[in-house]
């Protein structure tokens, strides 16, 4: 009669699993479709939305800066989905964001899958749920830039590397998945391409005494196109920065490994306060400890707990720029390697209950488990705990994607009121060319940096070669003076300035003060404002 109900019971799991599964999916869709359009497009949006027009226009993703066509040498694949989506749903905000929002939803369900795959049911349903409600992953689903679109693949690679891992013997179809995987993470954000080093190591200590693994000719087959794909993108991007002259040091010159921890600026807590101290990360970081000990007891740990460290580590010594949403492709990781130490540590509870006689042993692991769950799940519910109220303020500043509700640079009203105080004959100066020309159409004609933070391009297509900012071709005004022979030759000057708190990073103390001295604020938003000089 028993073995007769075991069939029943295991298909009443399995619908089970894909109800609640499905379930959790759509809660992470319904909290990303939430707010899809309300926060303003960053400057990062609106360029990468730049050069999906230019996949409109012409095939391939191009600005026009200056005189000069420039074609996109990094994220080449982001553009194609924008096009595809705005295509479909018209130009807008949200047209442009429902890529990365799908993106994201996907990912809630691979994750799922991964940890039914990998762990257990439990675990992959408990770690969907964890990413269904992460703030961090409610904002970049809602952000038209690459993270979701790289959390999405790397996470598919990942899934294929772990297969090769598992297969003693590793099939061609196998390994071709693998790359092309790979190839679309490496396309979408070159910067993904560190996952590399962190495969290898992993591979080394999980098959480190099985060398003939290392030698199937398939194996190698993967890893020569995976290195046509990085070496060919190498390549096309050093022909396509060759013609220009540029000035400055920006994000897009680490796209190679460097030891980072030779330069000044090397930070090894950078990543640990940004991404395992967070808020939300912070209670869930404590499992994360629990697990680096567990995993040498639990062989099946050791995957995903290698992955994250080994990605800290890489991240943080081999790339150059450090930016909270580099570490995003991790997130799922971290959160399967947490609901899978949570799981396990559920089952050593249960044990030990069971051991005491009676009741009391019943009871005890229940409350035990119950506190447990309460430690995991609280800290996802920010309405219930505000968890920033004792910590330290060591988030970088400049971030606005760890809590719910934090507001961004608004460029759109700033752009919006640009529309409406604009006269003929008007000259504009902007410090977010692309955002202003999205929501007024007006790129502006100056851009100001006295001081070289953002690069420059010098633009031997004019007439008159001159420096111009690298958004849209705007001549930049290097100097105080420069900047009053604009205003002395124009009636009225509009003044587009966002971020405000940034802008004692391109502009000098003198000239910050003489534009707050000699113009009038008159629309203001979120860290933006619009001035205006009248002669």
């Amino acid at each position: 009669m028993d073995r007769q109900q075991e069939p029943s019971l295991g298909l009443i799991n399995h619908y089970l699993f894909w109800l609640v599964g499905v379930a959790i999916v759509a809660i992470a869709c319904l909290l990303r479709v939430d707010g899809l359009g309300q926060q303003a497009l960053t400057v990062d949006e609106a360029t990468i939305a730049g050069f999906a027009r230019g996949v409109l226009e012409r095939g391939y993703p191009y600005l026009m800066v200056g005189g000069m066509e420039v074609e996109l040498a990094t994220y080449e694949l982001v553009p194609y989905f924008l096009a595809a989506s705005v295509s479909i749903l018209g130009y807008s905000d949200i047209g442009l964001r429902i890529p990365a929002l799908l993106f994201g939803t996907a990912t809630c369900g691979v994750i799922i899958y991964c940890g039914s795959q990998w762990f257990n049911r439990i675990t992959g349903l408990i770690a969907g749920l964890l990413y269904a409600v992460s703030p961090w992953a409610i904002y970049w689903a809602q952000n038209c830039f690459h993270p979701s679109q790289i959390q999405f693949f790397n996470l598919l690679t990942l899934i294929a590397f772990y297969r090769l891992l598992s297969n003693e013997n590793i099939s061609i179809r196998l390994a071709v998945f693998s790359a092309v995987a790979f190839a679309f993470s490496y396309l979408s954000w070159e910067g993904s391409g560190l996952v590399l080093p962190v495969m290898v190591v992993v591979a080394l200590i999980m098959r480190w005494s099985n060398w003939k693994w290392f030698f199937q000719p398939n194996l190698w087959i993967a890893a020569v196109l995976i290195l046509f794909v990085a070496i060919g993108q190498g390549i096309r991007r050093v022909l396509l920065q060759e013609p220009y002259i540029m000035v400055g040091y920006g994000k897009s010159d680490t796209s190679a490994p460097k030891l980072t921890f030779t330069d000044p600026s090397y930070d090894p807590f950078y990543y640990i306060q940004n991404f395992f101290f967070t808020e939300f990360n912070l209670a869930l970081s404590l499992f994360f400890v629990v697990g680096l000990v567990m995993m040498f007891y639990q062989r099946r740990l050791s995957f995903v707990m290698l992955f994250v460290v080994t990605a800290y580590l890489s991240l943080t010594n081999l790339l150059g720029f450090y930016n909270a949403h580099y570490f995003y492709f991790v997130l799922p990781v971290f959160l399967l390697a947490v609901a899978a130490v949570f799981t396990y540590s559920v089952k050593g509870l249960q044990r030990v209950g069971q051991r005491i006689s009676g009741a009391t042993g019943n009871l005890q692991s229940g409350i035990a488990i119950t506190l447990l769950a309460l430690l995991l799940f609280l800290p996802a519910t920010s309405g219930l705990m505000h968890i920033y109220r004792f910590m330290g303020d060591n988030i970088d500043q400049m971030r606005v994607d760890y809590r719910p509700g934090l507001a961004g640079v608004d460029g759109r009203t700033v752009s919006l009121a640009l529309k409406q105080y604009r006269r003929e004959g008007d000259v504009v100066m902007s410090t977010i060319p692309l955002v202003s020309e999205h929501y007024a159409k007006e790129k502006g004609s100056y851009f100001i940096q006295t001081i070289t933070d953002r690069k420059v391009v010098y633009d031997t297509v004019r007439q008159s070669p001159y420096y111009v900012d690298k958004f849209v071709g705007n001549p930049v005004l290097r100097s105080k003076q420069e900047l009053q022979d604009v205003l002395q030759q124009h009636e009225r000057v509009l003044f587009v300035a966002a971020p405000v708190r940034g802008l004692n990073r391109i502009i000098d103390a003198e000239t910050l003060e003489y534009i707050n001295t000699h113009m009038t604020v008159v629309a203001e938003s979120y860290d933006s404002r619009l001035y205006l000089w009248e002669k």
